[in-house]
């Protein structure tokens, strides 16, 4: 296995123990668990710059939301631009392109951030949360 790929895989497996910590802690705590229900997802989620790692790669990715709902996502050197928009039934759905299927998250706490259940690419640890962000057109703002 190359360096690069235990690298990888290494990132990958800490950012999985660092999920379950945080949520076995919380638990412990008796803090609710819970998905959060779609008022508290707008509240959350627009008008932020979220940035963190995936679960299954430990790769870092970050996304800026504007409070109107555009987004501007980075992930393994992409930059994808399109649109955020929260379901009755209590998820945050993504759409980056008319020809692309929407990719739609749960959510839940996780000490100040939040973790994102779901869509294609599975789980998504913010650990970095920017607020009272107005607008996403700054393209070369740095992940975290």
């Amino acid at each position: 296995m190359s360096q690069r790929r235990q690298a990888t895989v290494k990132r990958a497996a800490l950012a999985w123990i660092g999920a379950v910590i945080a949520v076995g802690l919380a638990s412990a705590q008796g803090a609710p668990n819970a998905p959060l229900s779609a008022a508290a997802l707008r509240a959350e989620v627009f008008g932020v710059r979220l940035s963190g790692v995936t679960m299954s790669s430990g790769l870092p990715w970050s996304e800026c939301i504007s409070p109107q709902g555009e987004t501007l996502y980075r992930f393994d050197g992409q930059v994808s631009v399109g649109q955020a928009w929260v379901t009755g039934d209590d998820q945050l759905c993504f759409r980056y392109g008319a020809d692309q299927p929407p990719a739609c998250f749960r959510a839940t706490r996780n000490g100040s951030g939040l973790i994102f259940w779901g869509g294609q690419d599975g789980v998504f640890i913010a650990n970095r949360i920017e607020r009272s962000v107005t607008a996403c057109n700054d393209i070369t703002v740095p992940m975290s």
